[in-house]
């Protein structure tokens, strides 16, 4: 028995065998070339590189063994250095890794399915199963009871994905850890597709050049060993360049001209660097997007690149998608929407099981730090997860004690990454204090605050129309948008309301942010946002909160416009929106009720934009200088001290947020993002900013004018 129920592999060597024993020999066949034995023994070793190898029941996929037994990657001995004692990489054949078959598994299932002609999990069929098929003998749901037994129970993958996505026609999006190997993986995929694929082609997508570069490099590497070492060797005469390798011959033929002969396979790189369309009138058989966080058009390349890998109806080419933790810019948040969203981009999901209180969701393949760590999984492959666990929150919590900087720390948790919300921190400046959110977060999810503070509502006029009375919502017919990507089949929304305005409050107690989406009908993800602030009033016991919201798309821009309104009139207060939509102003003004909408903020746009020209009368713009201002007074709110518990502890305003949409754009945040509730906020903190700076303005004009009146009186005395 080479692999136990529960998944445990016993002896992994046998799938192994033909690198070991070249590491032994030196050489690959015990059979003289041209032997029949010989050409056998090729001929077997390439169906195995095609279609898999199958050993006691148990198999790998073809990339998975040419991975193993053809490829030499950079490594230690982790059983022999579990010590921590130094040790240096020398060039070996990979090790067998739970994870990677795990990985090799799921990325020919997105493609070909469990069941289907190209699918290589088809060989753990009996003929009677594949008989029944055959002749469509089966019901779907004895169908789809087939394919999970495949799936979960003979292969035994521990990861579970969508029932209706083990057809195949799917691509793959990774986030993973550094130091997985995923480059030597990815370009051995590469490599064994040009040597078993005839007029296949694999493209290799960068931004940053160097890592096209040193794919190619190993590239290079991988195919001159197989020229080496195999029957399989091809000339490479027409293309055999750093960025483009093709398995092709120049031959002269009867007619005296040339033609290009051979298996006309081929590898080469493309850039995105500004040109999101590089893929455009190629046909690949796997298009890599490496270190896709750095990507900054990731989303428009991938729109772009979406038309190569389809034939009408039909997927014929695989994206693979993968990004490092530590390897994704401040400012591109485009990796982590499509991976946290890989359904839209028709990315196999995976249900989340590393992200705390997300169990629910679906998100894409993620490669853990405690998944193969070196030094802590055995010579068969297992990993040793709790014991990678253990180790990696001791070097955190020595990091965090003894770093001189938290930099140090968050470099460490971003490059080696538990969970992936771990691995979408980016490795420069946070601008929100992200353990904070996350634990109140998490706090909030566990506790469901959001539904036991709040209280959905509908906003009504009273009968003389001049006041507004919210109505709690207790049929159950409530819609509110909760997250921040909602998964309501409509989005229109309801507010919410936390605090319920005090009697008679004085206007400016309550300030109101709007975002408002940029037109009717919108076909974006954008969404009105609106959010309530209360400020202090003396002998009342909260202040500094957040109290009511409302996110949603109508039907109409009118009617966001007109919740904002009646939140207004209900809280006694005016609204600052972000006027580079011009609806808003527009729809107060027929409803004669523009001394609801603030005036411009001028003090707080002098002091951000240093002769600023801007000059509307309500709202406030959002770009450029005054979102990073937004940024910087946002920061600092939330890091405000508000209370004190029962145990003399400093209690935060983020401790009072509990919207979990508001959270998670608050963690998930980055400057050229789609993020409507964090723009609301910020419009409530130029509100807050513009108080202040008033209040500086006064008290140094009348400083002033009692040094002035005190120098008078001086030299009168005198």
């Amino acid at each position: 028995m080479i692999r136990g129920d529960n998944g445990h592999w016993y002896d992994t060597a046998v799938f192994r065998e033909e690198a070991l024993k070249y590491r032994a020999n030196g050489y690959y066949c015990d059979h003289p070339k041209g032997t029949l034995e010989y050409n056998n023994y090729w001929d077997e070793q390439l169906r195995r590189c095609k279609e898999g190898y199958m050993y006691d029941g148990q198999k790998i996929t073809g990339h998975h063994y040419f991975y193993l037994n053809f490829c030499n990657i950079n490594m230690i001995d982790v059983l022999e250095n579990n010590d921590g004692a130094g040790t240096v990489k020398e060039s070996n054949f990979p090790d067998f890794w739970d994870w990677d078959y795990e990985y090799f598994w799921w990325l020919d299932i997105a493609r070909f399915g469990v069941i289907g002609k190209y699918a290589q999990a088809r060989e753990l069929l009996t003929d009677e199963e594949i008989s029944l098929i055959e002749n469509r003998e089966y019901t779907e749901e004895e169908l789809l009871s087939l394919k999970k037994d495949v799936v979960y129970n003979r292969l035994k993958l521990r990861l579970r994905t969508h029932d209706e996505w083990l057809d195949g026609g799917h691509h793959m999006i990774i986030a993973k850890s550094r130091r997985k190997g995923f480059s030597y993986k990815n370009t051995a995929l590469c490599v064994n597709t040009y040597n078993t694929v005839r007029n296949s082609q694999c493209l290799i997508g960068v931004i940053d050049k160097k890592y096209s570069d040193e794919d190619m490099r190993m590239i290079g590497t991988y195919l001159d060993v197989i020229n080496d070492n195999t029957a399989w060797g091809k000339r490479r005469e027409v293309k055999d360049r750093s960025d483009w390798k093709r398995a092709s011959y120049i031959e002269m033929n009867a007619e005296g001209k040339t033609v290009e002969k051979g298996y006309k396979s081929e590898i080469r790189t493309v850039s995105f660097q500004d040109n999101p369309e590089a893929a455009n009138g190629k046909s690949p058989y796997y298009m890599l997007f490496e270190e896709a966080g750095i990507f900054n058009n990731l989303k428009k390349s991938w729109d772009a690149t979406v038309p190569a890998l389809k034939a009408g109806k039909y997927v014929v080419g695989q994206a693979i998608i993968f990004g490092t933790g530590g390897v994704i810019s401040d400012n591109n948040g485009e990796f982590s929407d499509m991976f946290y969203d890989p359904m839209t981009y028709n990315m196999m999901p995976f249900q989340n099981v590393w992200d705390e209180g997300c169990s629910g969701d679906w998100c894409g393949f993620f490669f853990s730090a405690t998944y193969n760590l070196e030094g802590f999984y055995d010579r068969q492959g297992n990993s040793d997860m709790e014991g990678s666990l253990d180790w990696l929150n001791k070097e955190r919590k020595r990091l965090l004690e003894n770093a001189r900087t938290i930099e140090a720390y968050n470099g460490f948790v971003i490059q080696f990454p538990i969970c992936p919300k771990e691995s979408f921190k980016t490795s420069g400046r946070n601008i929100f204090n992200i353990p904070s959110l996350e634990t109140q977060l998490s706090k909030v999810r566990a506790e469901k605050l959001m539904l036991k503070k709040g209280t959905c509502v509908k906003l009504e006029y009273t009968d003389d129309g001049k006041k507004v009375k919210a109505k709690p919502i207790l049929s159950g017919n409530a819609n509110p948008i909760l997250e921040y990507r909602p998964k309501n089949s409509s989005l229109v929304g309801c507010p919410i309301i936390y605090e319920y305005p005090v009697n008679d409050p004085p206007f400016g107690l309550y300030k109101i942010g709007y975002d408002p989406y940029a037109q009717e009908h919108a076909t974006t993800d954008s969404l009105s946002a609106i959010f309530v602030y209360k400020g202090i009033l003396r002998g009342n016991s909260t202040r500094n909160i957040i109290v009511a919201e409302y996110v949603g798309r109508p039907e109409t821009a009118d009617q966001s416009d007109e919740i904002a309104l009646k939140l207004a009139i209900l809280y006694n207060t005016a609204v600052m929106f972000e006027n580079n939509v011009n609806h808003t102003q527009a729809y107060f003004s027929r409803k004669h009720q523009l001394n609801r909408l603030c005036l411009q903020p001028d003090r707080v746009i002098s002091k951000n934009i240093k002769g600023s020209k801007v000059a509307r009368k309500f709202g406030c713009h959002l770009d450029g200088k005054m979102k990073t201002a937004g940024e910087e007074y946002l920061k600092e709110y939330l890091m405000s001290v508000i209370d004190y518990d029962e145990n003399g502890d400093e209690v935060t305003a983020v401790d009072y947020i509990y919207s979990i949409g508001l959270l998670e754009e608050l963690i998930k945040y980055y400057r050229d993002g789609n993020f409507d509730r964090v723009c609301a906020l910020f419009q409530i903190m130029f509100q807050l900013q513009d108080e202040e700076l008033e209040h500086e303005f006064t008290t140094n004009r009348t400083n002033n004018r009692i040094e002035e009146l005190r120098k008078l009186e001086l030299f009168k005395r005198a």
